[in-house]
């Protein structure tokens, strides 16, 4: 038709956008992995409540920079709604997530805790799903069981070599 150009098919200048947003997620991913190692490292010297602490000091001075340089674009991304106060459990979640992290990261390889903490957010996730809005995806169940697998056969290997 004569209608106007896809912003988001190939070849529209619409590749842009998704290329950063994978970008981004490897980034992400990196930096997770990388944290999460620099951590379990203060934690053994210092102990996981310690290394807990200092990651959410640090993390907390990060955000103010970030709020510092944002300054109204911060406000405007994150204008003050009525939010029921359940919502701000977030933050005590990641607490309790980073001390985990922090007592298990030098128990495990990297990889393997990583695959593990995918498996865990995909069953969650799929459980949420379900529970929320009553979605449930065979093809995702079925995808965490071989990447558990993968993960399974992975360790096999190991311990062989």
């Amino acid at each position: 038709g004569g209608g106007q150009p896809c912003a988001h098919c190939p070849g529209n200048g619409g590749d842009a956008p998704m290329v950063m947003a994978v970008a981004a997620v490897f980034l992400s991913g990196g930096a997770i992995v990388l944290g999460r190692m620099l951590n379990a490292g203060l934690a053994g010297r210092r102990g996981p409540v310690l290394s807990s602490l200092m990651n959410y000091i640090t993390g907390l001075a990060g955000s103010l920079v970030m709020l510092l340089f944002l300054g109204g674009a911060a406000h405007a991304a994150f204008p003050a709604p009525q939010v029921s106060p359940v919502m701000y459990l977030g933050g005590a979640l990641g607490l309790f997530c980073v001390y985990l992290l922090n007592v298990i990261t030098h128990r495990l390889p990297a990889m393997q805790l990583t695959l593990l903490i995918f498996i865990g957010q995909l069953f969650s996730g799929m459980a949420l799903d379900f529970f929320s809005t009553g979605l449930f995806s065979p093809g995702k169940l079925a995808g965490g069981f071989l990447v558990f697998l993968g993960l399974l056969i992975s360790r096999r290997g190991d311990k062989r070599s």
